[in-house]
């Protein structure tokens, strides 16, 4: 319920309360002139603050844990009154009466409204204006909880840690970026990808070997690292599923790619509400802004840090949205975000993971034509090997390989052996070895022995047709090479030319161009294929920069970035 219609619901005795504490004028004598004027000033952080300070710590417990319980889905957040006592008593000390007297302040405060749902009966909720304001309240609460207590400093000797990701994901972002440059991957018309394709991206995306998390909703079946790569990559602006394929949109890409890792957790953070989109979403986006407010590298007790700010029992039933933190926790360790430990006292424990710096802007390439790529190289230098090599194992160092395939996809996009060799030189940390060299140089030497063309055939069933068709002046223009005196090979953009030509001649030709025997099937996949694999449609701008991206012209984009 919007916050003017509850400030309504509340007696002219509570309106007047808030008067005072929100330090106004005489209100209105029209309660929905009141409301209104009650409802700018509470909204504003001055007016917020007021009020909130005007709470008890139990009003402030009570709040939270309510907060915290309520049921959410797709129509409201409520939790039904005849539910929530029981709930609260059962990790709350106090009697029900006085946890009832508490409820009811918060209400008469307009932080709580009682209202009847079709659903569920009577239910508390929160005015739909105030949960911004009251999440980043408790946020700050927790957080001074946190600072005034010194049981929470942990040493780093007392903890063992279990999850450790550091960069696996953001990693996981640029090779899953560079995959879908190179290959089509195909959707379903729920827009997900198909599973067949999961094979294939295991290779590349290291974060696949997380167990135990996963997609919500229709992305249930998809892994984790999957639905993570897909919604940042989706949120920067860099591929989109608006077709059956995944689409790839080059000015985004490049921004990407030269972005710092700093920059990406920023990313991850704003993208982490859709990962977690199946958790309760008070939890979360407390737990999101308290996570941004955290200092790198310190060990906390999650667990107990909320523990003691609630007040709770200990060694009472633990209340049900401590699941909710526990998944929390867990993907917000996929992404990277967080470390967790044990500690013999406090139990599970976090802490903001403190990236270093990125060590070397430079890849190592040995003579068996493998390159290795240590996990803390920046984002441009994965993406520009992941060009040059096929990936083997991704991993803190990952592995990648030079062969002839992948030498001549760099050729079909227009690099040289100069190219190549200049790319080996400048981002290596030692030359290359001649063997290195020589093979590459071989690959790109053998790249056009044998050239596919496509062109128009037309035969003809006697030697006066063809003479006639050869001799017309248009003609010439469209012919590639005769053969004999029974066929010439056309340029296929001429084929309308070539039609009204052979009309011309009295020789007009089928509307079918006709096939070899057993084509037909071919062609069929050949053309499915290709409308299938359209990576990279978009404005002629976004075609520009991943043209840019995938030819040798990336080799001044890395070098500018190498001297930043």
């Amino acid at each position: 319920m919007s916050l003017p219609y509850v400030l309504m619901s509340l007696n002219a005795k509570q309106l007047q309360t808030l008067q005072e504490l929100l330090q106004l004028p005489p209100l209105p004598k029209d309660r929905s002139h009141a409301a209104l004027a009650l409802a700018d000033h509470l909204q504003s952080e001055e007016g917020f603050q007021l009020v909130w300070r005007a709470l008890s710590a139990l009003e402030l417990r009570v709040y939270m844990a309510t907060l915290f319980e309520m049921q959410v889905d797709g129509y409201a957040a409520a939790i039904p009154t005849v539910r929530l006592l029981p709930a609260l008593k059962e990790y709350f000390v106090e009697d029900r009466s006085v946890l009832q007297i508490a409820l009811e302040r918060l209400v008469s405060l307009a932080l709580l409204t009682r209202q009847e749902t079709w659903y569920v009966g009577e239910a508390y909720s929160i005015p739909e204006e105030l949960r911004e304001q009251v999440f980043s309240h408790f946020v700050e609460d927790v957080l001074f909880a946190q600072q005034e207590n010194e049981a929470f400093a942990i040493a780093d000797i007392d903890v063992a840690v279990f999850e450790r990701s550091g960069r696996m994901l953001i990693r996981d972002l640029v090779r899953f970026a560079t995959y879908v440059t190179k290959y089509p991957l195909q959707l379903t018309k729920s827009s997900i990808p198909y599973k067949r394709e999961l094979p294939k991206l295991k290779n590349y995306l290291r974060s696949m070997q997380v167990e135990g998390i996963h997609g919500s909703g229709a992305w249930d079946s998809m892994p984790f690292a999957v639905v993570a790569c897909i919604f940042i990559l989706e949120d920067l602006g860099v591929i989109d599923r608006s077709l059956d394929v995944v689409r790839v949109h080059g000015k985004a890409l490049q921004k990407f790619i030269f972005t710092s890792d700093e920059m990406l957790r920023e990313q991850i953070f704003r993208t982490l509400p859709r990962l977690v989109s199946g958790l309760h979403p008070y939890l979360v986006a407390t737990l999101s802004r308290w996570l941004k407010k955290l200092p790198l590298g310190q060990w906390i007790g999650v667990h107990r840090l909320l523990q003691v700010t609630l007040n709770l029992q200990v060694g009472r039933y633990a209340p049900v949205w401590f699941q909710t933190l526990d998944s929390f926790l867990r993907i917000a360790a996929a992404c990277g975000l967080v470390e967790l430990g044990s500690h013999p006292n406090m139990g599970v424990v976090m802490r903001v993971t403190d990236w270093a710096k990125s060590a070397s802007q430079k890849f190592v390439i040995q003579p068996n034509l493998d390159v290795l790529v240590p996990e803390d190289a920046p984002t441009w230098v994965h993406f520009l090997v992941g060009t040059l090599a096929e990936l083997k194992r991704a991993d803190e160092m990952s592995l990648y390989h030079i062969n002839r395939d992948s030498v001549l996809l760099l050729c079909d996009r227009g690099w040289s052996f100069t190219d190549i060799e200049r790319v080996l030189r400048t981002f290596s940390e030692s030359d290359p070895a001649q063997a290195v060299l020589r093979s590459i140089s071989d690959w790109v030497g053998a790249y056009d022995r044998a050239v596919l063309w496509d062109v128009l055939l037309v035969r003809f069933a006697s030697a006066e047709v063809f003479h006639a068709f050869v001799s017309d002046q248009r003609a010439k223009n469209c012919i590639v090479e005769s053969i004999g005196e029974e066929a010439v090979i056309l340029r296929r953009s001429e084929e309308v030319l070539v039609r009204q030509i052979l009309s011309e001649l009295g020789a007009p030709a089928p509307q079918q161009v006709r096939l070899a025997p057993g084509d037909e099937a071919h062609l069929r996949t050949r053309v499915g294929a290709k409308q299938g694999g359209m990576r990279s449609k978009g404005t002629k701008e976004d075609q520009t920069a991943l043209a840019n991206l995938l030819s040798p012209k990336i080799i001044d984009l890395a070098q500018k970035a190498m001297q930043l």
